[in-house]
């Protein structure tokens, strides 16, 4: 099997991405002063699915499970921050 690895930008808190079905996500990070997810996927899949992750500073209070940690990232400019994937699993993602 083929695999691909896409770049997403990750501008807002919030961000809904159209993942292609069994994506995995493999890194989060900062390039060039704005943050990324890394995922692969098999470039013959072509249904999606929408899921959601929440960039959470150090220090935010936050609504996120532990449990869907995805990484963390440290900036340039000194900030941390930790992505979590709050993608509804009872909507049949991942």
């Amino acid at each position: 099997m083929k695999t691909v690895i896409w770049k997403h930008p990750l501008p807002d808190v919030i961000n809904e991405l159209a993942l292609t079905h069994g994506a995995k996500v493999l890194h989060f990070a900062e390039q060039h002063g704005a943050l990324y997810l890394w995922e692969a996927h098999d470039p013959n899949m072509l249904s999606k699915v929408s899921r959601r992750f929440e960039t959470v500073g150090t220090g935010w209070p936050a609504d996120v499970d532990p449990v869907r940690y995805i990484g963390t990232a440290q900036t340039r400019g000194g900030f941390v921050f930790h992505l979590f994937e709050t993608t509804d699993l009872a909507g049949g993602a991942r």
